[in-house]
């Protein structure tokens, strides 16, 4: 399948014919892809156009929020700011971007998307855990996440909270041995080492977990004893001893 998928249209063609959406299920397909965004929101591409074939980074979320929050925002042409792209405006992408440029990774090496391909039906809380391995849904959005990883075929994969860790050690079971049982974010990140070497798919890929960047300000402090900033020096540490080449 990744030999066609050259563009983000294309992978979202696929997701819909791979993941099916029962009625009344917990979660619904994302209508159109739009121009900037998180995939399947978007085109997962920070110039918001192109192909896939120059991506060598993949950074994963959990999904696209919930149906009613995108609805009333696609309604309102006049003010698109509550979920705009500007990194001035959405915190998600101002930390998000933030990070990269700390770790020297341009964002137009990256290719943005979900674990989970769709929004949460009608205006079910849109952060947290929703999904549980035990769902039927949830497996096949494990089955495309394979998918993106064959057709991105990353060198690096960065895991955006607990989540798409989760997610990733479960369609790659195995791969990171050195995470499976982990308790919470905190493990990783001050115990077991927040970026590791990883066999996927044939490959070595460097794997690391960040805490979501909406909730960067908030957390990073705690989870640190008030060093932020060391959860950058680790990635940068860790990132250099795998030898991934920065700055391109």
């Amino acid at each position: 399948m990744s030999s066609v998928i050259t563009t983000p249209q294309a992978l979202f063609e696929a997701a819909k014919k791979q993941i099916p959406y029962p009625e009344n299920h917990k979660m619904v397909h994302m209508p159109t892809l739009k121009t900037i965004g998180f995939f399947p929101g978007g085109t997962g591409l920070w110039g918001g156009n192109g192909n896939l074939a120059d991506k060598d980074v993949l950074i994963l979320g959990q999904d696209f929020g919930n149906q009613a929050t995108y609805e009333a925002f696609e309604a309102n042409e006049d003010d698109k700011t509550a979920r705009s792209e500007d990194p001035n405006v959405n915190a998600t992408w101002r930390n998000l971007l933030k990070l990269l440029k700390d770790l020297n990774i341009d964002p137009d090496r990256c290719f943005f998307s979900n674990v989970f391909m769709g929004l949460r039906s009608g205006n079910a809380q849109a952060t947290g855990e929703y999904l549980k391995p035990r769902d039927a849904f949830y497996a096949e959005n494990l089955a495309f996440l394979k998918t993106q990883v064959e057709t991105i075929r990353p060198s690096l994969i960065l895991l955006l909270g607990k989540q798409p860790v989760l997610a990733l050690l479960t369609a790659f079971p195995g791969a990171l041995h050195a995470w499976e049982g982990f308790n919470s974010m905190k493990d990783l990140l001050t115990d077991r080492g927040s970026i590791i070497e990883a066999k996927i798919l044939g490959k070595k890929v460097i794997v690391a977990a960040v805490i979501h960047p909406s909730l960067s300000t908030a957390n990073r402090p705690k989870l640190f004893n008030g060093n932020p900033g060391k959860e950058i020096s680790q990635l940068v540490d860790g990132i250099k001893r795998f030898r991934f080449p920065l700055g391109r």
